[in-house]
């Protein structure tokens, strides 16, 4: 091949890896990002993080007694939607990182 064929090929590999790299990284990460807000959105509707956070401070209670008997005092819908957004929340931290190992071994050149 000479060298004009290669410059064309390597053009059309990085596309090719473009494209693979948008079907497979990006589409997945953005839906778990819209999930994770929407649901976070959610807690904060219903929760004045405000309040929880400046109580929290001025309890008595040591923070992961308080942040426990916050959380089983509230209604289910609360404690449903926390429990879906730590769910989520974790489950994009994962996605990030796997997404950096990703990108550090595609090479796009």
């Amino acid at each position: 091949m000479n060298e004009k064929d290669l410059q064309m090929k390597s053009e059309v590999m990085k596309r090719v890896k473009s494209v693979h790299y948008l079907r497979v990284v990006v589409r997945p990460f953005l839906v778990k990002s819209t999930l994770l807000f929407l649901s976070m959105t959610g807690v904060a509707s219903l929760v004045s993080v405000p309040n929880v956070i400046n109580n929290m401070f001025n309890s008595k209670i040591d923070y992961f007694t308080y942040i426990l008997q916050a959380f089983y005092q509230t209604r289910f819908t609360v404690q449903f939607i926390l429990v879906v957004s730590i769910i989520l929340s974790v489950w994009w931290l994962f996605d990030v990182v796997k997404n950096f190992k990703y990108i550090r071994t595609l090479k796009l050149n």
